[in-house]
């Protein structure tokens, strides 16, 4: 799959802070590269899939929290987050990026993928700040669910506002995902955590 080839790519290791790590499905090829993983998700069901899936792994450490609410103990070598930034709402997409960017390493990497508008089924509704996108599962249930969808030159300015150059690239179909650095502090002030 592209995006396991682009996560492999970008370099990832060290200490990785994964947000919304769900099941653990990218945390089990993270675990390729890094030293430690700590998985950050509000549901203590998707941590308990993912110890299942992982068989306890003693490199990842599971914290249940809520990423807007969450005080990180230590600073990250890596920050990464899948299909996770959609959901993001517009009012919190800046503070979502500075809270990244505050966990992160001076020349530390991030890594996230996501998917594009085409992917889903769209509603008529749109509510303030998003979209109603009807999600169909394998199983053949489906789910309404509140989408956001950012251009990348707003994904590029909330980031290179916090300090952190990323490039973003499309695959052939459906998805995207963006790779970069943290080459400086942020602009706006706020506490950072020390390595």
């Amino acid at each position: 799959m592209i995006l396991i080839e682009a996560l492999a790519s970008s370099r990832l290791s060290g200490d990785v802070l994964e947000i919304a790590s769900g099941t653990g499905i990218w945390t089990e090829e993270l675990l390729r590269s890094a030293a430690s993983v700590t998985a950050l998700d509000s549901s203590l069901e998707m941590h308990e899939r993912s110890r299942s899936r992982l068989m306890g792994n003693p490199k990842v450490r599971y914290v249940v929290a809520d990423i807007y609410d969450w005080v990180p103990d230590m600073s990250y070598d890596a920050v990464t987050f899948s299909f996770w930034l959609s959901h993001v709402p517009v009012s919190k997409l800046e503070d979502f990026v500075s809270n990244v960017s505050r966990c992160l390493k001076l020349g530390g990497r991030v890594f996230f993928a996501d998917q594009r508008r085409e992917a889903l089924i769209h509603e008529v509704m749109d509510p303030p700040g998003g979209e109603i996108a009807r999600r169909s599962l394998i199983n053949g249930r489906e789910f309404k669910i509140i989408k956001h969808f950012y251009s990348s030159e707003e994904i590029i300015r909330c980031f290179l506002q916090e300090g952190i150059n990323i490039n973003i690239s499309n695959t052939a179909t459906l998805f995207y995902y963006a790779s970069g650095e943290k080459y400086r502090a942020p602009e706006k002030s706020g506490p950072v955590i020390s390595p």
